[in-house]
């Protein structure tokens, strides 16, 4: 992987993202490098690119590669983190402490039992769910926690998500070690049980928020499901900085940085964190087999009553106007098209959602606005402009 000094414009990037050998690219409105090249190679994960470099004694290249995922993995758990914290809040000004509680207890019940049944759990150490499930106990989530932890935050003191990610830290800082001492085999032991030990946590993180959205369905019903996730992502910190990103990127660059959100997913096939892209005439297809959030979740609950629970049953723009099979939590992906169309009077990306979970999703971002199909705004309730 080598270096390059470019910046998010496609007019000043040569043969653009996705051309040429596979690099991690600076992307000047990031502050940071992206991965970039032939969508050939971009397809493998961030993991076994690593992998490749420790098999190939490059220092230099495990070490690039394994700050950039570690990077990623922290973003992901501080999304996730301040998400979850924020459902208990939207119940509570909703319908008062009270039912706030009794949400809170219900998700709460759901996501042990879920958790506790997990077959990737049994093949983990099941301290880090006896950990989260006394970090994530329903009255520590209650308010003021969200509060709290964005003080913490600001004030660099220890807080929900460092505490989440305490072991991936201490596992990383070991494996940079290794590095440094050129002890290659010991760095992909220790990377492999870095990678468990996020991907647990990842995967902990979004089923509980999951089941949030059906405990809220089931609760206050279908409708407050989907206020709940448009205010908890509404009032996250990063809400308007990320929005403010997706706009500012050209819809190339758009679609290598909603890829690599899709790695940090543990997204496609083995859950390591790959992402298909496809750049077509007028588009770039993204494709997750499965997607690791949602898709993921369907997946495992194919075919059971958990998995209609999760359901909401009217066709409204939050479903794209599907009835009885978009999951409260995977409306979250249609809120982000709402969101975009008013701000900027179009969807940034579109989500090609599939209701056989065995099937894959994907998000597609149009190289035009005037490109865009005039199904993706009259799904979300709108007439292309």
């Amino acid at each position: 992987m080598t270096m390059s000094d470019r910046t998010g414009n496609a007019e000043t990037r040569g043969g653009g993202l996705f051309a040429g050998p596979e690099r991690l690219e600076p992307l000047g409105v990031l502050g940071r490098g992206i991965r970039a090249g032939e969508p050939e190679a971009l397809k493998v994960s961030d993991a076994d690119r690593l992998r490749g470099c420790l098999r190939a004694l490059d220092g230099a290249g495990a070490r690039r590669y394994l700050e950039l995922t570690h990077t990623l993995n922290g973003f992901m758990a501080a999304i996730a983190g301040e998400l979850l914290l924020r459902w208990p809040l939207f119940a509570q000004d909703r319908s008062g402490p009270a039912a706030a509680r009794a949400a809170a207890e219900e998700a709460f019940a759901r996501w042990q039992r879920a958790a506790g049944g997990s077959a990737a759990l049994r093949e983990d150490d099941g301290a880090a769910l006896r950990f989260m499930e006394q970090l994530l106990a329903p009255e520590r989530l209650m308010p003021p926690a969200v509060e709290t932890y964005l003080r913490q935050q600001t004030d660099r003191e220890p807080n929900l998500v460092s505490e989440l990610m305490r072991v991936p830290q201490a596992k990383f800082e070991a494996i940079v070690a290794h590095l440094d001492a050129r002890a290659f085999d010991a760095a992909a032991v220790e990377f492999e049980s870095y990678l468990r030990a996020c991907r647990v946590r990842h995967d902990l993180l979004f089923r509980y928020i999951w089941e949030w959205g059906v405990a809220v369905r089931k609760q206050m019903g279908p409708a407050a499901a989907v206020e709940a996730f448009q205010a908890a992502l509404g009032g996250c910190s990063f809400f308007e900085a990320t929005w403010g990103l997706f706009h500012a990127l050209d819809p190339e660059a758009r679609a290598a940085f909603l890829a690599e959100h899709l790695r940090s997913h543990f997204s496609g096939a083995g859950r390591e964190g790959a992402v298909r892209v496809v750049e077509e005439s007028d588009r770039y297809r993204l494709i997750f087999e499965p997607c690791g959030s949602g898709g993921a979740i369907r997946r495992a609950l194919a075919g059971t009553q958990e998995g209609q629970d999760a359901l909401l049953p009217d066709a409204v723009p939050a479903t794209w106007g599907r009835a009885g099979e978009v999951p409260a939590y995977c409306s979250h992906c249609a809120l982000n098209e709402l969101e975009s169309m008013k701000r900027y009077g179009y969807p940034l990306w579109v989500t090609e959602f599939d209701p056989d979970p065995a099937q894959p999703c994907g998000w597609t971002v149009f190289k035009k606005p005037a490109e865009i199909p005039e199904r993706y705004f009259e799904r979300l309730g709108f007439r292309k402009p």
